[in-house]
């Protein structure tokens, strides 16, 4: 719960900056965000569900333990230490010159003399999470809070109890076919981790599946394997978080990396399948948790991290060699010394190339390894460009490149021959004459997933997640686009994205697909003919009844009077008609938070954590979440955890104010987004939200109104409320 006496703003991790600060934590908005690596936490079955209480009526009343709240503690203050200082600029007479100070590629000059900078609290910035007068101060916050809210214990329980009662913990995720088997995943009541599973392919296997019975004992598939359980993974162990887990090309290994420590730093594992024996481990590498094989079951590649915890070194391992520990036999094929870079590897579907990828948030470089040819070398598609940024995907000879070159407000779609350095020869891909993703500000591309003859692309227009499929005809070599079509849904508002597919040679194609009201489905989509669809499965909500429900979207003008702010609303039908008819303000709340993650088996989607925000008033209030930084969307998405409060007659409200991706890169970038010098639009997007939801939609009022952010959404709660516009509160 957050304490309404203190302003949280977002923690950052100290990098690489352009100056030089003399408590050497700098800072920069050039380094990629902490979506470069894997998640340190593991998600609770809670989070990871789309779950709900009981929509009855009469849940709609709040009960709380207490109607009065009780004498609290005073908050803490936090001691400012006036004379504390930092100096930013060029670095004194005897630097170390060890700490960085400022991109080896800058030509930005450092300020010279260096100016001191307050820093009353900068006794706080503890990188050790040791020094008790750090530690004191956090918990006398924590203290302080839950003598704060210590009347809402009741509540707090009746809602947790709501939430899990709505979540069929016993679950799994859709099956995907990669060879003989079908792979997924399984939860089970009670435990918290996941179960990693395979099942071989037959004729009589049929979706939705038919043949499991719900209970935890019966297999998903017939011959159902399992192959890793986390659960075992973590006994013993403090804590526990997966990094990869990889199926080798062969299908009869599987390496998979595990963090045991939370400090996102990852040991890795090559197992057996048939033995279930560890064949492979060392226990003195550690590593980012990034794995991929070789064109066999012999060649395995992973990431090592500097003392910033920042992938910068890709190796690369023979298993039917590799003996010493640390790693100290196997290769390095390439470093990344500039500290804004981060280092990724992944490789292409058909299986071809081993894409090694460096970049910030600005600036990207990708280099590939021949899989196929034993004596080849990495070698790079284009050198790195100042605030150019591109991703590659391999078909058939051709590199399908996403990229902004050339200042382009979005990411364009081109083709060029599968050779080193071929910045030049990048084309546009075409339907006859028409650049399909020219990089304009009406469409914009996200990913591309090339088949063997189909291309599919994700991105948005119109604010709204999209779906493409590019049909390349029975020419597999050819570059030209036959047909061009996107992917329809019924809804107005909604999400949708690409599931898990490992195999290049296929003409099915998985999407995952939700609404504010629509819980999650699996649907199956034949790209040769796009009606032919099948829902492989849906989301199972205990209770949940979505035609108690509603959403609207709509738009809000921004007080520039021409920018047009997306908003998402969702609310109990019966909530709205009462309101209507009487015209009484409504209970909203505005929340916001975000997190990064890549599920196996299922669509790569945004996944937002649940934090309930309860008050006193809270059978009153309006519910209204904000992010708006790093290009990240806040999709109109199912949060079967929202409905606790919507059955207590709570309207929840998304606000897709700029700093976010939903209208495009230019929705965060300069000059008309939310980066850098024009971050105030964020703030203000967010109060002009607020304030037509309270003036000219007539839908609530300010004491019964809230609003939430974590991480950035920190940051946007803090500055709207003690910086742009203090009356807000």
């Amino acid at each position: 719960f957050y304490n309404p006496h203190s302003i949280y703003l977002p923690y950052s991790r100290s990098h690489s900056g352009r100056a030089f600060v003399a408590s050497a934590s700098l800072f920069s908005d050039s380094r990629r965000t902490s979506h470069s690596r894997s998640s340190p936490f593991q998600r609770s079955p809670l989070e990871n569900s789309c779950s709900s209480s009981s929509s009855s009526t009469t849940q709609r009343t709040m009960a709380t333990s207490s109607t009065t709240t009780p004498a609290v503690m005073s908050p803490p203050v936090a001691q400012r230490e006036e004379d504390r200082v930092v100096y930013a600029g060029v670095a004194p007479k005897g630097w170390d010159v060890k700490l960085p100070r400022q991109s080896a590629t800058s030509d930005e000059a450092l300020l010279d003399p260096p100016v001191a900078i307050p820093d009353p609290y900068g006794w706080m910035r503890d990188e050790s999470r040791k020094q008790q007068a750090v530690l004191d101060h956090l918990n006398a916050e924590n203290d302080y809070t839950t003598s704060l809210t210590q009347h809402l214990e009741s509540l707090r329980g009746t809602l947790y109890e709501e939430m899990v009662a709505s979540i069929q913990e016993t679950d799994y995720q859709t099956p995907r076919p990669q060879g003989n088997y079908y792979y997924y995943t399984r939860t089970v009541k009670g435990e918290s981790y996941t179960i990693y599973c395979r099942a071989p392919k037959t004729d009589d296997i049929s979706f939705p599946v038919q043949t499991w019975d719900g209970t935890q004992e019966s297999p998903i598939l017939p011959g159902e394997q399992v192959i890793l359980n986390v659960n075992e993974l973590a006994q013993g162990q403090k804590y526990c978080s997966m990094g990869s887990v990889k199926r080798s090309p062969s299908q009869k290994l599987l390496a998979y990396s595990a963090d045991y420590t939370g400090g996102e730093t990852c040991l890795f594992y090559v197992k057996d399948l048939d033995t279930n024996k560890v064949l492979h481990h060392d226990p003195k590498l550690e590593i980012s948790g990034s794995l991929a094989w070789g064109a066999d079951d012999s060649t395995l590649f992973y990431l090592k991290l500097d003392a910033a915890h920042r992938p910068y070194q890709v190796y690369k391992r023979n298993l039917a060699t590799s003996t010493a520990e640390n790693g100290a036999d196997d290769q390095l094929l390439l470093e990344e010394l500039d500290d804004l870079y981060w280092m990724g590897i992944y490789k292409s579907l058909d299986g071809r190339y081993l894409f090694v990828e460096a970049s910030s948030k600005e600036t990207s470089e990708i280099h590939f390894l021949d899989l196929h040819d034993p004596n080849a070398t990495l070698q790079c598609i284009a050198p790195r460009r100042p605030k150019v940024l591109y991703e590659v995907s391999h078909r058939e000879g051709q590199w399908w490149i996403s990229s902004n070159v050339g200042n382009l407000p979005n990411m364009a779609l081109f083709v060029t021959p599968a050779v080193a350095d071929s910045a030049s020869q990048w084309t546009l891909v075409q339907q006859g004459d028409t650049p399909l993703f020219p990089g304009s500000y009406q469409r914009s591309l996200d990913h591309v997933t090339c088949f063997a003859k189909h291309v599919v692309a994700s991105g948005r227009e119109g604010g709204i997640p999209r779906v493409w499929v590019l049909s390349m005809g029975d020419d597999t070599a050819a570059t030209s686009v036959q047909d061009f079509q996107r992917l329809t849904f019924a809804e107005d508002a909604y999400d949708v994205g690409l599931g898990g597919h490992y195999e290049y040679e296929t003409t099915q194609l998985v999407v995952g697909y939700d609404s504010m009201v629509t819980p999650q489905q699996s649907i199956e989509i034949d790209m040769t003919d796009l009606t032919q669809r099948v829902v492989l499965k849906e989301k199972a909500v205990p209770g949940y009844d979505s035609s108690l429900y509603a959403t609207e979207r709509t738009t809000v003008t921004a007080r520039d009077g021409t920018t047009e702010i997306p908003v998402t609303l969702v609310y109990r039908k019966d909530v709205m008609e009462q309101h209507v008819a009487s015209g009484e303000p409504v209970p909203t709340h505005l929340y916001g938070a975000y997190v990064w993650d890549d599920l196996p088996n299922e669509p790569r989607k945004r996944h937002f954590a649940l934090e309930t925000h309860i008050l006193d008033h809270m059978a009153s209030t309006i519910m209204f979440p904000g992010y708006g930084s790093y290009g990240a969307c806040m999709e109109a998405d199912f949060r079967a955890t929202r409905l606790a409060l919507l059955n207590r007659g709570i309207v929840y409200v998304i606000a897709h104010i700029r700093g976010g991706g939903e209208m495009g890169r230019q929705w965060y970038e300069e000059p008309n987004g939310a980066k850098y010098l024009c971050k105030k639009n964020t703030f203000n997007d967010f109060v002009d939200v607020a304030r037509w939801l309270v003036d000219d939609r007539k839908l609530t009022a300010p004491e019964v109104f809230s609003c939430e952010g974590r991480s950035a959404g920190g940051l946007l709660i803090g500055g709207t409320l003690c910086g742009v516009e203090p009356d807000c509160r």
